[in-house]
């Protein structure tokens, strides 16, 4: 796999995050929007939506802290960044990782984890 090219595909992923503050617009804790076989080339806010099926390329993808799901959904080429309430969570990753890479492996496999379903073989033929 070429290092420029991040191709994740997870068959399931949920992830229900709280915001910090009651008063913040990344307070969704039912998903507003669902988007179905779509394919996102500008940069995407995942918090308060559900993507089914879609495609991020050549991207931001940006995470603030709110409830999200990605069913099927792959990842070419992208960059993440994180504002609001995740910024916090991300310090604290920081400050885990400062003391100990292991810790940092550890929390992270401690929860459930995504499952990545494998890309299909190519044959060689060309259509």
């Amino acid at each position: 796999m070429r290092s420029d090219v991040l191709t994740l595909v997870w068959l399931f992923v949920a992830f229900k995050a709280r915001t910090l503050s009651g008063n913040s617009a990344r307070d969704c804790y039912d998903l507003r929007v669902k988007f179905e076989n779509q394919v996102f080339t500008t940069d995407v806010t995942i918090d308060c939506n559900e993507f089914v099926d879609c495609e991020f390329r050549d991207c931001v993808v940006l995470f603030q802290g709110g409830s999200f799901s990605l069913v099927n959904t792959k990842l070419i080429n992208v960059r993440f960044a994180v504002g609001g309430p995740a910024q916090a969570t991300l310090q604290f990753l920081r400050f885990v990782r400062a003391n100990g890479s292991n810790l940092l492996d550890q929390l992270l496999d401690a929860g459930p984890q995504p499952q990545a379903v494998p890309l299909p073989a190519t044959t060689g033929r060309t259509n």
